[in-house]
């Protein structure tokens, strides 16, 4: 493919990409983990410290507009400090899909945003920079997981916290999409004993693993049935939480020991 076609190609994803409905269920639920420990981070840190965000894998910014901005509109009880770097590896998303001004208007409303170029298996970020690294549906990406997951814990700073989902191999969709040969090259390559396993030995504490996406919809589908559906899910796995390890998709929050 010539660089023409190419970049035609990549256009026309990222704009697919942001048609779609980031207010949906699955978005939802990242978005509330990540503001959680986000909030927790900066009630953490004393007066004046800038507290680092590396957002990987930032696509048109949604995570940024959904999670990040608003945690400045929350009262703290000290001055908060908060500098956010997102990167992903295509430099239109900064001149054609709105980063530039979303980088514009997250400083005017009070936190800094650099947007970057760089690639995940390919980190160029100094070690322990970063309080909290997220990565949303990116890391099903990568060559090697353990490679990444190693780079990536060398970046983050001790007792800083990492949030990433992840499509479960071992889930009833995953299995179920491998024997109808539906499985897409990059979903459902680990399961969930893999990453715990991974993670740990890359000297991270698991903090929370939160199953979820076991309804019958699509990512972006808007169907009216979906919060009755979220509902019944949400209260089957706080009561039995085993039954996370089995959930179509992972959201792995954990910390850098």
């Amino acid at each position: 493919m010539d660089k023409e076609h190419r970049t035609l190609s990549l256009e026309s994803y990222w704009k697919q990409l942001d048609k779609k409905n980031y207010s949906n269920y699955l978005s939802q639920i990242e978005i509330r983990e990540i503001k959680k420990y986000l909030q927790s981070k900066l009630n953490e840190a004393g007066i004046n410290k800038e507290v680092m965000i590396l957002d990987i894998g930032c696509g048109t910014g949604n995570i940024i507009k959904g999670a990040f901005i608003p945690i400045l509109s929350i009262k703290f009880d000290k001055p908060i400090d908060m500098h956010i770097v997102a990167t992903d590896i295509d430099n239109l998303l900064y001149h054609k899909f709105g980063l530039k001004e979303l980088e514009e208007d997250t400083n005017k409303a009070g936190a800094k945003l650099d947007v970057v170029v760089n690639d995940l298996n390919f980190l160029c970020f100094s070690k322990s920079s970063f309080d909290m690294v997220t990565i949303i549906q990116s890391i099903q990406y990568v060559k090697s997981l353990d490679k990444s997951l190693k780079e990536i814990a060398n970046l983050i700073k001790m007792g800083g916290i990492l949030i990433f989902p992840i499509t479960n191999k071992k889930s009833v969709k995953g299995i179920l999409y491998k024997k109808l040969g539906k499985q897409k090259r990059f979903f459902y390559r680990y399961d969930y004993d893999i990453i715990c396993n991974i993670l740990r030995e890359q000297s991270f504490e698991i903090v929370d693993i939160h199953g979820y996406s076991n309804i019958p919809f699509k990512r972006d589908s808007d169907s009216k049935l979906i919060p009755t559906f979220a509902c019944i899910e949400a209260l089957f796995l706080r009561n039995l939480k085993f039954f996370n390890r089995f959930s179509s998709n992972l959201i792995i929050v954990c910390r850098k020991i």
